[in-house]
């Protein structure tokens, strides 16, 4: 069985066509290392480990990182190209941890999702972190609120489900 825990680190510009970029390689790298753990680990113990053919992560949790980080560009650097957004992931043999920060002020977003709840005054922005909370199992802001921490766990053994 192979065990592989990779940490990454990555500080770029505020600038769009560098999201963009940054989104699809970080979202690559992850899927594809994986991926071949589990399909090395599969082969090596008949079956009992992974799940070999499929993306590991899926559509929610690569549009969970695709929104923490325009959400970094867009609302907490609003898009300053002299400011900088720090992104790091670890791989483990037990979860995926991605880290978005900001150099923005922050907010609060206690706030934010309970403007989303209330009926009577729709608010238009915020779902990105119904998503986020939605497909991991744990969504964690800094106090200040330009920092968030993405985790998701791996499936144990005998759980169909995927990471």
């Amino acid at each position: 069985m192979i065990k592989i825990e990779n940490t990454s680190y990555i500080e770029i510009q505020s600038r769009q066509e560098y999201i963009d970029f940054l989104i699809t390689r970080v979202i690559e790298n992850i899927n594809n290392t994986m991926q071949i753990v589990d399909e090395f680990n599969m082969e090596q113990s008949s079956g009992n480990v992974g799940i070999a053919g499929v993306s590991i992560f899926g559509f929610g949790i690569n549009i969970s990182i695709d929104e923490a980080i325009r959400n970094a560009l867009i609302h907490g650097n609003a898009r300053d190209v002299n400011k900088r957004i720090f992104l790091s992931y670890t791989i483990s043999p037990t979860k995926l941890e991605v880290s978005i920060e900001d150099q923005g002020e922050g907010f609060d977003v206690h706030q934010v999702v309970a403007e989303l709840s209330n009926a009577e005054k729709p608010k238009t922005g915020g779902r990105g972190i119904l998503l986020m909370k939605n497909f991991m199992d744990k969504v964690i802001f800094n106090k200040k609120g330009n920092k968030v921490t993405l985790i998701k766990f791996r499936a144990k053994k005998g759980d169909n489900s995927l990471l």
